[in-house]
């Protein structure tokens, strides 16, 4: 599986990290990569179908989903590459 992780660092600035999951146990150790573990909750999430065609519609998303007034503001934005065509776009609502 394939991820887009962004979060804004101190500054504001954002950082985003292309990430995929681990085919073996220990596979990133392996190779030396850097590993992040994503948080269990309750997220928001919306999918965006053919969003080769319109990739300003990730944007747009997340812009939609992190002006929800419950979302933690610790959270990443997460976007989950499920198929060739379709990404789901996730924010993390606060427990």
């Amino acid at each position: 599986m394939y991820y887009g992780i962004s979060y804004p660092d101190k500054d504001g600035k954002i950082q985003y990290y292309a990430a995929a999951s681990e085919l073996s146990l220990n596979e990133a150790l392996d190779h030396q990569l850097e590993q992040m573990v994503l948080r269990k909750g309750n997220y928001y999430a919306e999918i965006i179908q053919d969003y080769m065609q319109n990739l300003s519609a990730i944007g747009n998303c997340f812009q939609q989903l992190i002006s929800q007034s419950d979302i933690d503001p610790e959270a990443c934005c997460i976007e989950w590459y499920k198929t060739r065509t379709e990404v789901q776009c996730m924010v993390q609502i606060k427990e």
